[in-house]
């Protein structure tokens, strides 16, 4: 996983199908977030289900490392992902 902390003016670039998501570290602050996209129509990916029911499927060895589970803990997940 990488990460990014944003300050106030900064920007980030997310590049094009990386699995993404945004956190506010301040919770009693409020966050704006802009977002400017590449076409029209991008569609959108459901992480869990391209992780895990992936055809062929990622290797058990990057998703544990990733997730911090093992392999048991993918099995379950797969299988109740229709994987």
């Amino acid at each position: 996983m990488f990460t990014q902390q944003l300050r106030p003016g900064d920007s980030f670039l997310f590049p094009k199908g990386l699995i993404h998501f945004l956190y506010n570290m301040d919770s009693r602050g409020l966050a704006l977030a802009v977002s400017g996209l590449s076409c029209r129509n991008p569609g959108a990916q459901i992480a869990s289900t391209a992780i895990f029911t992936s055809k062929p499927y990622i290797p058990n060895e990057i998703v544990k490392k990733a997730f911090l589970i093992n392999g048991h803990d993918i099995a379950i997940i797969r299988k109740n992902l229709g994987g």
